[in-house]
């Protein structure tokens, strides 16, 4: 959200605190409805009715009206300032509501968050946010609005207690020795397993057979001449 228009209706809307509209109380009185007064005394200044003591905030408001009753609700806001510069980022802290509060002076009480900053504000109403769940009760989709829940408003508080959102984590990478590097992965020798040749069986097949019968013939034949040599002589 932009910050200066919300700054601009802010000043509006206290500006419209400090002025005295006493035809708008007459309107309240008429239609028998409560309501907190958008304006304030003359010489009276928005906070100026919400004391601070220790960790305790009081606000003091006047309702006006007849024969009727209004919820009043005291919300407070931690915040990372303190003023309005980053309002979209404060976290409520914690409310109170009165749910029937008749005409008459009165005043509320919240507990704050000890030292830090933190904006309080004073509301008609039983809601403690706005509709887009920030302390932006008069300045809605653009607009400063007409009609809103914001009485009085009071800032304080002397650090910024908020803890920023973490990034999500990214999972971390395994360290490696040697300087970070991963370690290499060492291929695997491999000796290949030489072939080796089946030794020369003797052959056993037909021609063989044949081979070894003709030998055998011609060695008989040689002994067979030679025998009839030695006959002759």
């Amino acid at each position: 959200m932009k910050v200066l228009p919300y700054i601009a209706g802010f000043a509006v809307v206290a500006t419209s605190v400090v002025a005295i509209n006493t035809a708008s109380a007459s309107a309240i009185t008429a239609n028998n409805t409560c309501d907190i007064p958008k304006t304030m005394p003359a010489g009276v200044k928005p906070g100026d009715k919400m004391v601070v003591s220790g960790n305790k905030i009081t606000a003091t408001f006047e309702v006006v009206g007849q024969n009727c009753t209004t919820p009043v609700t005291l919300a407070v806001w931690k915040s990372p300032t303190p003023d309005t510069t980053r309002i979209n980022e404060q976290v409520l802290f914690g409310s109170k509501t009165l749910p029937a509060v008749g005409p008459g002076t009165h005043t509320i009480t919240m507990t704050l968050p000890d030292d830090c900053y933190f904006q309080a504000d004073l509301l008609v109403g039983d809601k403690d946010k706005a509709p887009d769940g920030t302390p932006n009760y008069a300045y809605q989709n653009g607009q400063i609005l007409a009609q809103h829940p914001l009485r009085d408003f009071k800032f304080g508080g002397k650090k910024n207690c908020l803890v920023p959102p973490q990034p999500p984590k990214t999972p971390e990478e395994p360290k490696f020795p040697e300087g970070g590097q991963k370690p290499q992965v060492q291929a695997i020798q491999t000796t290949p397993i030489a072939a080796t040749t089946p030794a020369v069986l003797p052959e056993t097949g037909a021609g063989a057979v044949a081979v070894t019968f003709a030998g055998v013939s011609t060695l008989g034949g040689a002994v067979h001449a030679l025998i009839r040599r030695f006959k002759r002589q």
